[in-house]
């Protein structure tokens, strides 16, 4: 499994703790929103709060940038993205919209955030990607973003944060699919890696790599890729790890790096992870995901392989 690809070229930030940037926040209804909370960031010391709101809440962030407020994303923008991290307290039936606006009228149309992430999977951040054309902005002018609670599960509405609120310029994320054939089982016995990039990988008197753990050679991944694992025919995945540098792929149990070598110039890396041994059913539509959402381009090579055996039934 090997291509080249590219995920976000460019793009324009809308809330990242709001409060030093030029988009502006309010609450058109409710008050549990937080602009520039500091309990639990992504990245930097804040992010934007929700605490148990009531159904109808609603947060707005508009763009505040010049004279000309309205952005034409036509040509131009791909996709919203965020992360986001649930406290706790959302369950089934609790649903969050997402839409645009401009001018104080809605554009386009709402989309549910609980579609994009594993909303019962708590106390850490995943990230979101939603195209544009789901919400109906390719070709769409739009002045602010909100987001809305449409219905409670439960005694309480959830409590989550989101950081990093971005539209992206260019690209999108690209989905390796790895699936057995009908009739049959796939027995994946292990993954391999292969990073090569312009990199000075060797140390002076050469007695071990020069490799940073929170990189991939000499790139520094902010996205990285997803590795997803589903089983059941169920949508969401029975286990899910984000990959962004080389030591999230050694924390896995029987990752070890099986070869590092280096020029002057360039440095290959090949990490393996051995027994990993799932099987993967055709009759129960199982099968194993690779999401790429970052510019894996900035390397020079860049593949995944699986060795495994196929079994007839």
């Amino acid at each position: 499994m090997a291509q080249d690809a590219s995920f976000g070229t460019g793009e324009l930030l809308i809330a990242n703790g709001i409060d030093d940037i030029a988009w502006t926040f309010s609450e058109p209804v409710g008050t549990r929103w937080q602009s520039n909370s500091t309990d639990r960031p992504y990245a930097g010391t804040k992010s934007l709060k929700c605490d148990n709101p009531a159904i109808g809440d609603t947060v707005q962030l508009i763009n505040n940038v010049g004279p000309g407020t309205d952005i034409d994303m036509t040509s131009t923008y791909t996709a919203l993205t965020m992360w986001i991290n649930v406290d706790k307290d959302w369950i089934l039936g609790d649903s969050f919209s997402v839409y645009a606006m401009v001018g104080g009228v809605q554009v386009g149309t709402k989309v549910l955030l609980e579609n994009y992430f594993d909303y019962d999977n708590h106390d850490l951040y995943q990230f979101i990607n939603i195209p544009l054309t789901d919400m109906g902005l390719e070709a769409a002018t739009l002045d602010a973003f909100r987001i809305e609670n449409e219905a409670r599960g439960g005694g309480k509405s959830p409590k989550f944060y989101v950081d990093n609120f971005y539209l992206q310029t260019t690209g999108t994320s690209i989905i390796y699919s790895v699936e057995p054939d009908k009739g049959t089982w796939l027995h994946v016995k292990a993954f391999q890696m292969v990073f090569v990039d312009e990199y000075v990988g060797e140390l002076a008197d050469g007695t071990m790599p020069n490799l940073s753990y929170d990189k991939i050679l000499g790139v520094t991944p902010t996205k990285g890729y997803i590795y997803k694992r589903y089983s059941g025919g169920k949508t969401a995945p029975a286990f899910e790890a984000r990959v962004t540098n080389l030591s999230d792929l050694l924390s896995f149990p029987y990752a070890r790096i099986t070869n590092a070598m280096a020029d002057a110039t360039n440095t290959l890396v090949t990490v393996t992870e051995d027994n990993v041994q799932p099987t993967l059913k055709a009759e129960d539509l199982d099968k194993i995901t690779f999401t790429l959402e970052d510019k894996f381009d900035d390397l020079l090579f860049f593949r995944i392989s699986l060795t495994g055996f196929m079994e007839y039934r």
